[in-house]
């Protein structure tokens, strides 16, 4: 689950929570979540706006939860060539 601070929730099926990972260092540093899309256990696409320059165009990130990494457009788009999402 995403938050408006730019942090990344992971909750178990019972409704606690996991991890929580830090915003990335985005823009002004400043960001927040705007949608979260589940790929595996431990990998999410996630979609970020910068809250003080609101003109900036929202960042793409693909999101490794289990190493606590963030990669960007190009290993985000592999993936879902890879699954065929469209």
């Amino acid at each position: 689950m995403g938050s408006d601070s730019g942090t990344l929730t992971q909750y178990k099926p019972d409704l606690k929570a996991v991890k929580t990972l830090s915003p990335p260092h985005l823009g002004s540093g400043s960001v927040a979540v705007v949608n979260v899309l589940w790929l595996s256990n431990y990998q999410f696409a996630a979609i970020y706006r910068d809250k003080v320059n609101t003109e900036e165009r929202p960042g793409k990130l693909c999101i490794s939860s289990d190493l606590g990494t963030f990669y960007g457009d190009t290993f985000l788009f592999k993936i879902f060539k890879r699954n065929n999402f469209r």
